[in-house]
């Protein structure tokens, strides 16, 4: 019999036994969500239900395996940033998404600000990561996602090799006076 661990958000939900050399995605009796999180417990694991799987490794409850710097940095980049704003206006803490799919959106309006097609915008709004629209100046704004790409360059280089040998990751939070 092989074993699969039902696995959501790194956590097992389940345990499947399938006859040797059933594939799991022919289980009838499996949803195409379990067998989309379906992972093979390798022979002489025992995991139980509630169990974690992290790095590609079952452990006990409140035993996560510890993460190097670099799988710390891979998670950090896309967990958000908490940016503080001190200026013209204020913005207590709040946090930024810094996903790849925000990275683009950032990218496309720093190219709009700086096109003539602009037409001389005093203000840009940006959305936190609750959905809530924050109306800043132009220099807010463009303080707000060079903070943002920072943030996640420095993570993405760590989580790439770190060449610059940092040993901690960069803060997830920042104070900008603009």
């Amino acid at each position: 019999m092989a074993l699969h661990a039902i696995v959501v958000d790194g956590i097992i939900e389940d345990l499947i036994s399938l006859p040797d050399g059933q594939a799991i995605t022919s289980s009838p009796h499996l949803s195409p969500a379990q067998k989309a999180n379906a992972i093979a417990v390798p022979s002489g694991v025992m995991p139980k239900r509630g169990w974690h799987y992290t790095n590609n490794t079952f452990s006990p409850t409140g035993t996560r395996p510890v993460l190097t710097l670099a799988q710390q940095a891979l998670a950090a980049a896309s967990g958000g940033l908490t940016v503080t704003l001190k200026g013209s206006i204020d913005l207590p803490a709040t946090l930024f998404p810094t996903d790849v799919a925000t990275q683009r959106r950032i990218d496309q309006v720093a190219i709009f600000l700086n096109t003539p097609n602009s037409g001389g915008l005093e203000s840009f709004p940006i959305k936190d990561v609750s959905g809530v629209w924050h109306i800043l100046t132009v220099a807010q704004y463009t303080a707000v996602i060079s903070a943002i790409m920072s943030y996640v360059v420095m993570c993405n280089l760590i989580a790439d090799g770190n060449p610059l040998n940092v040993t901690e990751l960069p803060s997830s939070n920042v104070v900008l006076n603009v």
